[in-house]
């Protein structure tokens, strides 16, 4: 029994574990992997909540130029988009998303302007 008690004060007495350092680190990693799955969760949660519209683009005729009486510089040209056999007047500002090309499904992200589609993203399906 005396023999025993030795075998066990070794374990208790010995303060062997792993370092501050390697510890901190440990932690730290957890919280970043646990911030990122979270930030995956809401980003996905709020893009479906944008304005969209997709679909596989048909035609893109050029429509007519948008003057925003609130900005001098920050006129847009109008197309007209055929996706999927609906048309759509979509604007597009010089700054933000280029003119889709033909025979490719996309996903439009836009804010509604004068009736108009303000497209600020496209992304590929």
């Amino acid at each position: 029994m005396v023999e025993s008690m030795k075998a066990n004060r070794k374990f208790i007495e010995k303060e062997d574990g792993i370092s501050a350092v390697i510890g901190v680190i440990l932690m730290c990693a957890i919280v970043i992997a646990i911030a990122a799955t979270l930030y995956i969760y809401v980003s996905q949660y709020y893009e479906e909540e944008r304005l969209t519209v997709e679909g596989t683009v048909q035609s893109v005729v050029e429509w007519g130029v948008y003057d925003d009486p609130s900005c001098q510089e920050c006129n847009a040209t109008i197309y007209n988009i055929t996706l999927d056999g609906d048309s759509y007047l979509m604007m597009f500002r010089t700054d933000a998303a280029m003119v889709p090309p033909i025979n490719v499904e996309l996903r439009f992200y836009y804010n509604l302007v004068d009736g108009y589609y303000d497209v600020y993203k496209i992304k590929s399906l």
